[in-house]
Formats: structure tokens, sequence, C-alpha cells
């Protein structure tokens, strides 16, 4: 019985129908990328309100002489972004369905010596349904606020956005999108982008994903 329920686990074809069933047709990943997850990887970064840099879009993020895709065993994802330089940054991603709850904002990142995160416009916004107005409030960068931070190893830190995200009863599931931007034309440069992800504060009270 345990070989059974092992195969099942370990088949791709089951994961692709629950993420099918879940997140819909759009959230199959694509066969073509040069290195496609796997069905399952894509339900579980789902189901745990994560978002990996790595897979997020945004001008440029694509071209090696701005950006680098580089392999990362530190990672949950097994690889991070690096922003080598760009003057215009703007990449974001959505977290889908994320259920009532109350929200911290976590970003695991290394920043250089010259950057802290208020040269970042960083953002979480839940998506409006046409003719909706009971909307979650979108949470952005306060100067005003202090994040929260927490070193981890070899530079990585834990970014808590000073604001929480709140989902009542009401709004039900919501689409959440999550991005950084700062497009005021000086030179962002030397970041490392691990990944962004949404701490039901009800539920759990630790920094890092389950």
């Amino acid at each position: 019985m345990n070989r059974f329920f092992k195969s099942i686990v370990d088949n791709d074809y089951v994961w692709r129908l629950l993420l099918v069933a879940r997140y819909g047709q759009d959230a199959v990943p694509d066969a073509n990328q040069e290195y496609p997850p796997t069905c399952r990887d894509v339900y579980e970064e789902k189901a745990q309100q994560i978002a990996f840099v790595a897979n997020f879009r945004g001008p440029w993020l694509d071209d090696t002489r701005y950006w680098s895709i580089i392999a990362c065993d530190d990672s949950p994802c097994g690889r991070i972004a690096h922003l080598d330089m760009v003057w215009w940054l703007d990449i974001s991603t959505t977290i889908p369905a994320v259920a009532p709850g109350e929200y911290e904002v976590v970003w695991r990142l290394r920043l250089n010596n010259r950057y802290n995160m208020g040269a970042l416009d960083v953002y979480v916004e839940p998506v409006i349904k046409d003719g909706e107005t009971d909307v979650p409030e979108t949470v952005r960068y306060s100067p005003s606020r202090e994040w929260k931070r927490r070193n981890i190893n070899s530079g990585w830190v834990y970014m808590v956005m000073p604001d929480r995200l709140v989902v009542k009863e009401r709004h039900g599931f919501v689409d959440v999108v999550v991005g950084v931007k700062n497009v005021d034309g000086t030179i962002k440069e030397d970041i490392s982008f691990d990944h962004v992800y949404l701490l039901d504060v009800t539920r759990n009270a630790d920094l890092g994903p389950a």
C-alpha cells in the first residue's frame, strides 16, 4: 500500500491534475522552458503562497546583460535572480487564491552595502475584479516605518514589510500581485532576490517558508 501511494505522489501527471483543478490550465508550466519546473513544484509553490523571483516577469529579466538566474542550493527554488545592473527596475508576479487571513510579507534577499529597502518600491497589491470595491488595501513600502530584519547566512536576510496584508472573510480568496519597482533613472545593481511569501500570522510565528 505504501508503494502504491508513493507511486501516486511521485507521478507528475497527478500533480498536473491537481494544479489545473485548483489554479487553472494557465498554471501548468511551459514545457518549452529551458528548465521547466515540475507540476508538483508549481503546485507546492502556489499552496505555500510563496513566489520565487527567478520566475517573476518584467523588463530585461530574461536579458543576461542585466539579470542572472543562478543555481543556489540555499534557495527552496534551487535558483535565484541576481540583478547585475538596470536603470529601470520593475518586476512582479501573482500569488493566486490567497485565503482570508492576516499576513506578514516576507522577502528573502541579499543587498549590497549601498542599498537598503528604502531604495526599492516594494508592494503587495490585491487584484481588483470588475465592479468590486470592497477589497484589501495595497501594502507598500513606507519610509516612516521600519522593516523587520533577520540575518540568515552568507549575507541573506529576511525582510518583513512594516505593514501587513489583511484579507477578510468577506473578501474570499484574492489574487495578490507582489513586486519591486524603482524607475527613477538611477542605477540599481548587485542585488540577489530569492523569494517572497505571505506568512499567515494567525497560524505561524516564525520567518521562513514551511
